[in-house]
């Protein structure tokens, strides 16, 4: 079974981002709820289970802005929301769990987002549209992230957490 490691977005945040993702993508919305991933393919299940508990038990929750809807290079890449990471601690955690990342992933530079249209499940036409009604807007949506989960990709149902860890309370 496929594993990844992501930070849910929050109520009520979540139902604005997911208004958007069922509108323009509503394929990958029905498969996984608003999200930002660490970690795209997890090489050891094992190894991811107990990694998140120690990250988790030596971090506080994660405040985040989702500020500017953008666009990938081209519309058919998909579109989405850009995460002001102040402090730089989503961008840290990824650093304590990219061990956990399949080599492809691995050589992609991690840009904190959430994605709106994803391009692989999105109708090219209807991404052209997305492309062309989303990207550059501006949302500035607070969101403070809680928790740490590890998701499964169950091809007949989609995605759903096998593991959440609350961050510590304190940091």
């Amino acid at each position: 079974m496929r594993r990844a490691i992501v930070l849910f977005v929050p109520e009520p945040i979540a139902t604005l981002v997911d208004e958007l993702r069922r509108r323009w993508d509503p394929a990958m919305s029905a498969r996984i709820d608003a999200h930002l991933t660490l970690v795209h393919e997890v090489t050891d299940h094992d190894a991811a289970t107990r990694r998140v508990d120690e990250v988790a038990a030596l971090t506080a929750p994660l405040a985040v802005t989702l500020t500017t809807t953008r666009c990938w290079s081209r519309a058919s890449y998909g579109v989405y929301l850009d995460v002001d990471d102040r402090g730089g601690a989503v961008v840290a955690l990824h650093g304590q769990l990219a061990d956990l990342e399949a080599p492809a992933w691995a050589r992609v530079a991690y840009r904190p987002h959430v994605t709106l249209v994803h391009g692989r499940t999105v109708d090219p036409a209807l991404a052209d549209q997305a492309s062309a009604s989303l990207c550059d807007r501006r949302m500035d949506w607070l969101v403070e992230l809680p928790a740490i989960d590890v998701i499964e990709l169950d091809e007949a149902t989609g995605w759903s957490s096998v593991q959440r860890t609350p961050f510590a309370s304190g940091g």
